[in-house]
């Protein structure tokens, strides 16, 4: 009874986009372009199966500046993907 649309606009300069990993000891830390008042959920997945994505640590408030996100043991743990979710 209704159509469902996500867009997705890639935005000038490159932001929202992971622009570093670092492996500290054991764990792996993500630096991200952020924008401004945005709300930012590190997110790691064994699969690319979107239904199964579980958040890493706490989400974060951005304040336009570089972010920086830290899977604490995640560089000893099962091998997966990570991506970040963002709300305005």
């Amino acid at each position: 009874c209704g159509t469902i649309y996500k867009l997705i606009v890639p935005l000038s300069p490159p932001a929202n986009q992971i622009s570093a990993v670092h492996i500290a000891v054991t764990n792996i830390i993500f630096s991200i372009p952020s924008i401004a008042y945005e709300t930012y959920q590190l997110q790691f997945s064994s699969s690319m199966n979107p239904t199964n994505w579980n958040n890493e640590g706490g989400s974060i408030t951005s304040i336009g500046a570089l972010l920086t996100l830290t899977n604490i043991g995640g560089a000893v743990g099962p091998k997966g993907f990570y991506r970040f979710d963002i709300t305005p």
